[in-house]
């Protein structure tokens, strides 16, 4: 669903922008991107996104221990979609399309995967440093 939205937002764009290829290019990366900024305001603010997520899932950890879980995975969440935009966004304005469409996936995609990588380290090691008998509030096993 979210690939036809944002699809269908970028054809808007690009009729709004007049043809540009540039707002085609850069649709995906704006919204990745503003999801990554919305994350570290949140963390900002204090009220780190992952935590509705994680009570919702019903997860059963201390509050300091759930907040301390959702700190971590928004802001590593938050950090990957920005920098994987921002770079996406950086590479639309500098090359051509051709050129655009031939690197944006080679690029692009290992940014993410640093992203889910410090997230599976992070699991790792709160689960490892968790006392005895105490569940890990970042997923379960």
């Amino acid at each position: 669903m979210f690939c036809v939205a944002a699809f269908g937002l970028g054809l808007v764009i690009l009729v709004l922008a007049g043809g540009s290829a540039l707002a085609f290019k850069i649709r995906e990366p704006v919204l990745a991107g503003s999801f990554g900024l919305l994350c570290l305001a949140s963390l900002a603010a204090r009220r780190p996104l992952a935590l509705i997520a994680l009570r919702r899932a019903g997860h059963k950890a201390s509050d300091q221990a759930l907040r301390r879980a959702a700190s971590g995975i928004t802001a590593i969440a938050g950090l990957t979609l920005t920098v994987h935009a921002a770079v996406l966004i950086g590479l639309a304005v500098t090359v051509s399309s051709g050129t655009y469409l031939a690197l944006c996936q080679p690029i692009g995609l290992p940014i993410l995967g640093a992203g889910v990588a410090a997230l599976l380290w992070r699991k790792r090691r709160s689960r490892s440093a968790a006392p005895a008998g105490r569940g890990d509030p970042a997923g379960p096993s």
